[in-house]
C-alpha cells in the first residue's frame, strides 16, 4: 500500500458574492479585487465580485481593459452619480447571486479572510460583522449620541464589512431602512449577529468625514418616527393634566367660592391645553406612521452592467455516477 496525501479541493457547496463600491477610484478597486481573487481561487470553487462604479467614472473605463478582463466572475454595476455610498451597497446586495453575500470596501478588502468569513456565516446561519482588534480612542464622539438616539447598535469597532446568508439578506432588503440594516445591527432584531475580529492590528479607515456625516443623517432620519411617538405620549400626558385641572376647577366651584372669573379662566385654559395637546399627539402618531410606510430614499438603480461572469467554466466533471457491467 502506498500512502496518498489527501488533495485539498476548493469548497463548492455555496456561491460567494463579494460586493463593494469603487469609492471614486475604480482602478485601485480593481487591483484589490484581483488580489482577493487570487486568494479565493484555491479556497472556493464558485464566487463572484460585484463592483459598483459611478456613471462619471464608468466613462473613463474600457470594458476591454486587461484590468477588467483579468478578473474572472466580475460584474460592474454602473450607478448614477447622485447615488450615496450606502445606496450603492444596497444595489450591489440586491443584484448579488450568492448564497452568502459579503459587503465590504476597497480599503478593508485586503485584510479580510473571505473564505473564513463566508464559511462562518453559512455554518452559524448568522450575519457576520468584521470588527477591529482594538477599540482605540474615538475621534468622533457623536457615535455615543447615535447609539442612544437610534434603534441601531452603533459601535466604532464595527468595520464596514458584513457577511449575510441569502435568506437573511432577502428579509433585510424588504425592510424599510435596509441601507442602515446593511451597515449596523438593530438593537432588537430577529436575526443572529456574530462578530469576527480581524487579526490585523491596524485596519485602514474606509469612511471619510462626509461618509460619517451621511450615516449620522441616516440614523437620525430613521429615528424620527420613534421620537414622534415619544412626543405624542408627552402630549397625551399634558392632555390628561388638562382634564384633571378642569375637574379640579369644577369641584372648587361647587364646594368653595372661588374668586370671580377664576372658574371661567381655568376652564378656558384647560380646554385650550386639552385641544392643543391632543391635536399634537394625534398629529405626531399619524406622521410617525406615515414616515414608517413611506420610503424616503430616491430609487437610484443601476444604469448598466458589465459582466465577465462564467461561474461554471472550470467545471469539467458532473455529479453523475456511471455503472458499467
Amino acid at each position: 500500500m502506498t500512502d496518498q496525501t489527501p488533495v485539498h479541493r476548493p469548497r463548492s457547496d455555496y456561491l460567494l458574492s463579494v460586493c463593494l463600491g469603487a469609492n471614486r477610484q475604480p482602478l485601485a478597486a480593481l487591483e484589490k479585487l484581483r488580489e482577493a481573487e487570487t486568494g479565493l481561487r484555491g479556497m472556493l470553487e464558485y464566487y463572484e465580485f460585484v463592483l459598483t462604479v459611478r456613471e462619471s467614472e464608468a466613462t473613463r473605463l474600457d470594458r476591454r481593459d486587461p484590468a477588467i478582463a483579468s478578473i474572472p466572475n466580475l460584474r460592474i454595476l454602473v450607478v448614477p452619480d447622485s447615488c450615496t455610498r450606502y445606496r450603492e451597497r444596497s444595489i450591489a446586495a440586491s443584484e448579488a447571486l450568492g448564497e452568502v453575500v459579503v459587503l465590504t470596501t476597497p480599503e478593508e478588502l485586503p485584510v479580510l479572510d473571505l473564505a473564513t468569513l463566508s464559511r462562518t456565516a453559512i455554518e452559524r446561519q448568522a450575519i457576520m460583522i468584521a470588527t477591529r482588534k482594538k477599540r482605540g480612542i474615538s475621534l468622533f464622539p457623536v457615535y455615543s449620541v447615535f447609539r442612544l438616539m437610534s434603534r441601531y447598535a452603533v459601535r466604532r469597532r464595527y468595520l464596514s464589512t458584513m457577511a449575510l446568508p441569502r435568506e437573511m439578506l432577502n428579509r433585510i432588503l424588504r425592510s424599510q431602512n435596509h441601507e442602515l440594516d446593511l451597515r449596523f445591527p438593530r438593537k432588537k432584531t430577529p436575526f443572529t449577529y456574530s462578530e469576527l475580529q480581524m487579526t490585523t492590528k491596524a485596519v485602514p479607515k474606509s469612511s471619510s468625514w462626509s461618509d460619517r456625516i451621511q450615516i449620522g443623517i441616516e440614523l437620525i432620519r430613521s429615528s424620527v418616527p420613534r421620537y414622534l411617538r415619544a412626543f405624542s405620549y408627552i402630549c397625551l400626558f399634558f392632555a390628561f393634566g388638562a382634564i384633571m385641572y378642569a375637574l379640579y376647577a369644577v369641584l372648587t366651584f361647587v364646594l368653595m367660592t372661588p374668586q370671580e372669573g377664576w372658574f371661567s379662566t381655568s376652564i378656558i385654559l384647560s380646554g385650550v391645553l386639552l385641544f392643543v395637546a391632543s391635536g399634537f399627539s394625534l398629529f405626531s402618531i399619524a406622521l410617525a406612521e406615515l414616515l414608517e410606510q413611506t420610503d424616503q430614499h430616491g430609487r437610484d438603480e443601476m444604469l448598466d452592467e458589465w459582466s465577465n461572469l462564467s461561474l461554471f467554466s472550470k467545471s469539467e466533471s458532473l455529479n453523475v455516477v456511471s455503472h458499467s457491467n
